[in-house]
């Protein structure tokens, strides 16, 4: 009869009715777990990113950076420069007070980077052990200089009650973009430099040639 037949379509309605409310909840819910699961992924490929005891960039970090902060020196003509910092005399830090001094030391260090290079372009990673690299671009050599060297006077003024009266220093060497260096070229004029600051007698920042 039609009321039989009214009556299936109702419950066919309403089974489709249904069907599509438990489809439509559980888009929903995969969707949510989709993002949560992105978010994840982001968290750990930042954590990746991140130095777990100094909280600036890692090795891995500045690797990727360099190549990038390469190619836009190149392609936009503003100089970049390359600056290589490494605390003197830190393995006595060490071996004198115990590394969890040590640890309480390069924490402090990379605190006063991370203020001192607070220009959104600006990027910290720690290099390796008590060595730290920053990225930035400048307009010249000048400048360049007087953006590290109150870093080095802050250090020198910064007083760790773990230490005693013993002083921070460090040592830096720089090097600017030239026209033909690639990341690797730039990073070992740097490094030439920072070893030279180490010969003529540490605390102090040199250029690379």
């Amino acid at each position: 009869t039609l009321e039989r037949q009214v009556g299936d379509l109702r419950e066919r309605l309403q089974a489709a009715e249904q069907a599509r409310a438990e489809s439509e909840g559980r888009a929903h819910e995969l969707g949510r777990t989709a993002t949560e699961l992105r978010q994840a992924l982001d968290d750990a490929r930042q954590q990746m990113q991140i130095d777990p005891l100094t909280q600036v960039y890692n090795r891995g970090a500045f690797d990727a950076a360099l190549r990038r902060y390469v190619e836009l020196g190149h392609a936009s003509g503003q100089p970049l420069a390359l600056v290589l910092l490494d605390l003197d005399h830190f393995k006595a830090v060490n071996d004198r007070f115990g590394h969890p001094v040590g640890d309480s030391v390069l924490t402090a260090f990379a605190d006063l980077l991370g203020r001192a290079f607070l220009r959104a372009d600006d990027f910290v990673a720690r290099y390796g052990g008590e060595e730290f690299a920053v990225l930035l671009f400048v307009n010249d050599a000048a400048q360049m200089v007087r953006l590290v060297e109150p870093l080095f006077e802050r250090l020198r003024g910064l007083h760790l009650p773990m230490l005693g009266d013993d002083p921070l220093t460090c040592s830096g060497g720089y090097a600017l973009l030239g026209p033909d260096d690639d990341g690797e070229a730039l990073a070992r004029r740097a490094d030439g430099a920072l070893y030279q600051a180490k010969r003529d007698g540490r605390d102090r920042l040199r250029a690379a040639e």
